[in-house]
């Protein structure tokens, strides 16, 4: 009779022990993936920042490897320096005459 006791007690404490560790399991689990500035969202977040940082610097790259080129074709290029005076500045060559149409196309 004794013994039935004592191996009910022990099939109690291993279901004790058992929960508890499952507990502890579970307790653990939880901080791993919510842990501020440690956790598994954390990394998940600056994972994100990492590729939205990468695509930015690609998009810069190119951006600068652009206006390098124009610098170049602006340094070199009469044309292309021409070109732009006319577009940004009006700029005429001598004997050149602009006419505007805009003005009498308008409805009054």
């Amino acid at each position: 009779m004794a013994e039935r006791r004592d191996l009910r007690q022990v099939q109690r404490n291993r279901k004790i022990l058992w929960r508890i560790g499952l507990l502890v399991a579970a307790c653990g689990l939880l901080l791993l993936i919510f842990m501020p500035g440690r956790g598994l969202l954390h990394y998940y977040k600056l994972q994100r920042n990492v590729q939205t940082l990468t695509q930015d610097n690609i998009r810069l790259q190119e951006a600068n490897n652009a206006l390098t080129e124009e610098i170049h074709r602006l340094k070199t290029d009469d044309a292309c320096i021409e070109n732009l005076a006319r577009k940004k500045h009006g700029m005429l060559k001598k004997n050149e005459e602009v006419y505007d149409f805009n003005r009498y196309n308008k409805k009054k």
